[in-house]
């Protein structure tokens, strides 16, 4: 995501993400809107997201990788 760069409303099943590149993006979603710095480097494993937009508000470019788990154990 280059500054100012928008990824309009998605959903995501289980996922593993990791920021290859980080900085700041504003969120949208059900619990409303948040700003949140992300480092590089930085990971998680989060649940399904029933939706949610993201907008790069910093001044860098913001590169995830997100590894959606389609599958159950």
């Amino acid at each position: 995501f280059f500054p100012g760069e928008m990824h309009v409303r998605h959903s995501h099943t289980p996922a593993f993400t990791y920021v290859l590149s980080g900085g700041k993006n504003q969120i949208v979603d059900a619990a409303g809107t948040r700003v949140v710095a992300r480092e590089t480097g930085a990971n998680s494993v989060g649940p399904a997201v029933p939706w949610h937009e993201t907008t790069n508000v910093g001044d860098t470019t913001l590169v995830f990788l997100v590894v959606e788990m389609k599958y159950k154990k």
